[in-house]
């Protein structure tokens, strides 16, 4: 972890080839990222659906239609005298098509609308932007994850194979009278640990692989490993206050907090502007043409209609709707600010743990190095009294332990 908090603190150039290849493939296999990628693109769209309310509507329709109706002979009674009545044929066929047009010349609510797709455009894009982030931080995680996993299966085969010539030669050494059986009892011991402790490292290595499968669709081929030297130089500015102030002025999720402040307290006047009176200019044109025939004789009529209007429409009373939608959109406002303070103080906290977190890791890392050189140190010295009887193969072992344990840590 601490070998990956400094890699992430630097740019793309210093990690492997391997890493960034693998970064590049994630940007077009990652289904997390494709997905916010999409809702990027949807997002985007909210522009265009806001300024379509304020352009023109044009709309036409066509209707045609033929009737026929037919009347029975029958008896009308006038003045107490019936008279009969023919029967009647009635065919019509008529044509009608209309074009409209309908301006908005003021909507205020339409143009704060505007507004606050615009905002949101810049939410969807700073969403792409962290989620991509995000990308790089899972594929470098699962990919260190890997490269010490594989560091872990080695050390844990190195382990078992020194354990295993330990054995034989406590072994040896007991048949000889020079051993006790308990020191034969002992290197048992640790080899049986050491086979565990490999078949454990074999699954955590699979499931690392896994881990970086689900990211980019496939098992990775051999990847390039960190270099045994990889300098380690703490955050520049060295000053945890910097970093905050930066984190504070780049953080996309505060950025994108203080867009939702913003599209909150234009939706309060969006909904202001429920009371303020609307504008609109409609024109409208239609015709109708209907020829038919009434028992035999023809007819023909038709016309048009043209019409131009401005119309003003003042809301005076909607039940109160107007009202309470202005109370909600100010409660929306309060908790949006409310988020804001929260995120701010989110990333505040976890930029100094950051930072802390790389300083202690450097430092510690450096103690590592001390403790493995140590370690080798303290096993050749323990070899070397074994050799001449003023160490136990006990103390072998648990030297030879210490050391795997030191490299384990290291790595």
């Amino acid at each position: 972890m601490a070998t990956l908090c400094g890699a992430l603190l630097t740019t793309p150039a210093a990690w492997s080839a391997d890493l960034w290849q693998l970064y590049q493939n994630a940007l077009n296999t990652d289904p997390q990222y494709r997905a916010a990628v999409a809702n990027g693109a949807a997002g985007e769209e909210a522009v265009a659906q806001a300024r379509a309310s304020l352009l023109p509507q044009i709309n036409a329709s066509w209707s045609q239609s033929d009737i026929r109706s037919e009347s029975e002979p029958g008896t009308l009674v006038f003045g107490g005298t019936p008279f009969p009545t023919n029967p009647s044929t009635t065919t019509s066929d008529s044509t009608n098509w209309s074009l409209s047009l309908s301006q908005q010349i003021y909507h205020h609510d339409s143009w704060l609308g505007l507004s606050i797709a615009e905002k949101q455009v810049e939410q969807a894009r700073l969403s792409v932007k962290a989620e991509r982030q995000a990308l790089a931080v899972r594929l470098a995680e699962a990919y260190f994850e890997l490269l010490a996993a594989q560091d872990n299966l080695e050390f844990a085969q190195a382990e078992k194979a020194s354990f295993a010539k330990q054995l034989e030669q406590t072994r040896q050494r007991f048949k000889v009278g020079l051993s006790a059986v308990t020191d034969v009892n002992e290197a048992q011991a640790r080899f049986d640990q050491a086979v565990a402790n490999e078949i454990l490292a074999q699954n955590t290595l699979d499931n690392a692989r896994e881990g970086i499968r689900q990211i980019i669709g496939k098992y990775p081929e051999t990847l390039v490993p960190l270099k045994d030297k990889l300098p380690l130089e703490s955050p520049k500015p060295a000053d945890i206050e910097a970093w905050v102030r930066m984190a504070e002025e780049n953080n996309i999720l505060l950025l994108s907090q203080r867009l939702a402040v913003e599209i909150a307290r234009a939706r309060i006047k969006q909904s202001e502007a429920g009371h303020l009176p609307t504008v609109d200019l409609i024109a409208s044109y239609s015709n109708n043409d209907t020829d038919g025939s009434n028992n035999g004789n023809a007819f023909s009529n038709g016309g048009n209609d043209r019409r131009i209007m401005l119309q003003v429409n003042v809301p005076i009373f909607s039940g109160g709707r107007t009202s309470s939608a202005v109370r909600q959109a100010q409660a929306d406002f309060t908790r949006a600010t409310q988020d804001l303070e929260k995120t701010r103080r989110e990333v505040v906290r976890n930029t100094r743990s950051a930072y802390l977190g790389v300083m202690a890791s450097v430092a510690s890392i450096q103690a590592l190095k001390q403790s493995l050189i140590s370690s080798q140190s303290a096993l050749d010295a323990t070899q070397a009294g074994f050799e001449v009887g003023t160490r136990t193969m006990v103390d072998v072992l648990q030297a030879t332990t210490a050391l795997f344990n030191a490299k384990r840590n290291l790595a």
